[in-house]
């Protein structure tokens, strides 16, 4: 069974692919690449023997971009606020509610947007996409 591969770290987009490539000496590597930004592992290393060590390694950094940043604003560390919601982002009444989550600096109010962003991985993308900025 493949291991699936997990969203780009520096974008988040899912369209997410791993290639095999040959060499000059006719040996095979493989690579993952990002289809949103372009961003690829193991193309110039040609480290990856096996598809299932390249898709270990995307999974494997996949996972670094999780902490949140300090406040690109002031300084201060963020907080993660989760709570239930029975909205949709449209404001459509949902009879399940769903976990939404956003971030906030409590001494300047920076915040994402709690309204586009349901998952505390997606929320904390978007924060720490602003430290760029």
């Amino acid at each position: 069974m493949t291991e699936k591969l997990k969203p780009c770290p520096f974008c988040g987009n899912q369209d997410i692919h791993y290639y095999c490539y040959s060499d000059n000496n006719e040996e095979n590597f493989y690579t993952v690449e990002c289809h949103e930004c372009g961003i690829c592992i193991g193309i110039n290393d040609k480290k990856y023997k096996t598809k299932s060590e390249a898709i270990k390694a995307w999974n494997t950094r996949a996972n670094q971009n999780m902490e949140l940043k300090a406040c690109p604003c002031c300084g201060d560390n963020p907080k993660k606020i989760t709570y239930k919601s029975h909205f949709s982002f449209i404001g459509n009444y949902l009879e399940n509610p769903v976990l939404k989550t956003f971030i906030i600096c409590p001494t300047c109010g920076l915040s994402t947007s709690e309204w586009n962003k349901e998952t505390e991985e997606e929320a904390i993308k978007q924060w720490n996409r602003r430290i760029n900025i």
